[in-house]
């Protein structure tokens, strides 16, 4: 499985775009099974895919251990590209009394078909 990762403190440099259309590359012309994981609080990759800020599922109760990753998973709608969406306050996340370890919750994406 290869990861990547678009991370800036600063606005404006191209993180959403990019991200968005690198994964839709891969998984439209490689055919590559493809995860985009929204951790923007302002939701632009779920809103480009169309998922309104009403969405259920994200990241925060994968990261506070409640949920796993594949019961956040939500189609995009683009063959082979599935997003794990936003909230408006996914970006207040805070986790106390623990690290968070991403590598564990990623290895529960491991017995996905691809």
């Amino acid at each position: 499985m290869l990861t990547l990762t678009f991370c800036s403190l600063k606005g404006g440099t191209a993180k959403t775009s990019r991200t968005f259309h690198i994964g839709a590359c891969v998984a439209r012309y490689n055919g590559k099974r493809t995860l985009l994981v929204d951790f923007d609080s302002q939701m632009n990759p779920s809103i480009i895919l169309g998922i309104g800020p009403d969405t259920l599922d994200t990241m925060v109760p994968v990261l506070q251990g409640q949920k796993k990753v594949t019961d956040v998973l939500r189609s995009s709608g683009v063959k082979y590209l599935d997003i794990i969406p936003a909230k408006f306050q996914s970006g207040r996340l805070i986790v106390r009394s623990r690290s968070l370890n991403l590598s564990e919750r990623w290895a529960s994406l491991k017995g996905v078909k691809q």
